[in-house]
């Protein structure tokens, strides 16, 4: 394999892995979210 392929090879990973870690990231966001709406859910549920 040339240098260029290995290059644009290394870049294409690259910019795969940022992708997956925004990914990664938005997903344990959006858990975070779901925790704190079935927090405040089961919280007014039992009030009443």
């Amino acid at each position: 394999m040339c240098t260029v392929e290995q290059e644009d090879k290394n870049a294409e990973l690259e910019r795969m892995n940022k992708l997956f870690v925004g990914r990664e990231l938005q997903m344990a966001e959006l858990k975070k979210q779901i925790a704190g709406l079935e927090e405040k859910y089961n919280n007014s549920d039992s009030r009443t």
